[in-house]
């Protein structure tokens, strides 16, 4: 009855400003999950490990996922039911990516849109 991960990616939850993730014995520690760790670390946000649940999530303020390839995703809606205000990147996720772009110096956001300009210009 837990919640683990989703099909490539970690599942994170944030309630009251603090960001939770699955125990691990319920997922695995993704690279892009320990980039988060140490952002919410430098950024003062608490980050806790426990057992959670579907209830957990329909009752979080923000839901995010967390992988290679596109870096942070939001989620908008669990089975349906809106997550918080139902806006895609809540204070926290927006809180993180930016903290994320800056640490490797691009707008991640910008990359996965593919609305990233080069030095040249040329999108």
């Amino acid at each position: 009855g837990n919640l683990t991960e989703c099909s490539g990616a970690n599942f994170l939850l944030v309630k009251n400003g603090a960001v939770f993730s699955p125990t691990a014995s319920n997922m695995l520690r993704g690279c892009s999950r320990s980039a988060v760790i140490e952002l919410c670390d430098q950024l003062g946000l608490p980050f806790k490990e426990r057992d959670l649940q579907v209830h957990d999530a329909i009752n979080a303020d923000e839901i995010f996922l967390v992988t290679t390839p596109y870096c942070m995703a939001p989620v908008t809606r669990i089975n349906g039911i809106l997550v918080g205000e139902g806006v895609a990147g809540g204070p926290v996720y927006e809180q993180l990516l930016a903290a994320w772009s800056k640490k490797v110096g691009l707008d991640i956001r910008a990359q996965v849109l593919g609305t990233a300009t080069s030095a040249g210009g040329a999108a």
